[in-house]
């Protein structure tokens, strides 16, 4: 895996996890 892809990566977690933080915030 190359640097850009693993950058790439990484960025889509935290997108992926901050939309589940915000779904959370808003299910309560």
């Amino acid at each position: 895996m190359g640097e850009k892809e693993v950058k790439k990566e990484g960025r889509t977690l935290m997108e992926t996890s901050k939309a589940a933080y915000l779904t959370t915030i808003d299910s309560e």
